[in-house]
């Protein structure tokens, strides 16, 4: 059995900014090193992972949709709308008073991993019907 602290309406994040706070006011001389570990490291840990995911999954829509669309217009403005949807996310989580955390990093992480999904199903009736008024037109 691990002992835990009780449940309390602190989040880790602003623990950490007290203990950084009371760390900063303590006046620690620069020849101690100062280093955080247990669930703020695993924590920053996962965040950096994430980060990552983040970009790579960026990247690999963006080669997706550029050989989907054949040009590069399209899969820039697919990821401009989702890259801007991100700030809607980032609004309700300020607007529920919800802190960032994995669970909103993942949501993220969502939001741009569909995007190729919503640009395909918007964008296919338009070129069918771009197709048939050419045939139409010819």
């Amino acid at each position: 059995m691990s002992p835990s602290p009780p449940a309390s309406k602190h989040d880790l994040g602003d623990g950490m900014a007290k203990v950084q706070q009371a760390i900063a006011e303590a006046n620690v001389p620069p020849s101690i090193r100062i280093q955080y570990g247990g669930q703020y490291e695993e924590q920053q840990k996962s965040f950096k992972d994430l980060a990552f995911v983040l970009l790579l999954a960026i990247v690999l829509v963006f080669i997706v949709l550029l050989f989907e669309f054949g040009n590069f217009a399209a899969p820039i403005a697919v990821l401009a709308s989702a890259l801007l949807s991100t700030c809607g996310v980032f609004l309700a989580l300020v607007v529920t008073g919800t802190t960032f955390n994995l669970s909103s990093f993942m949501g993220l992480i969502m939001v741009i991993a569909s995007s190729p999904r919503m640009a395909s199903c918007c964008s296919t009736p338009t070129r069918s019907s771009r197709e048939a008024f050419r045939r139409r037109k010819a």
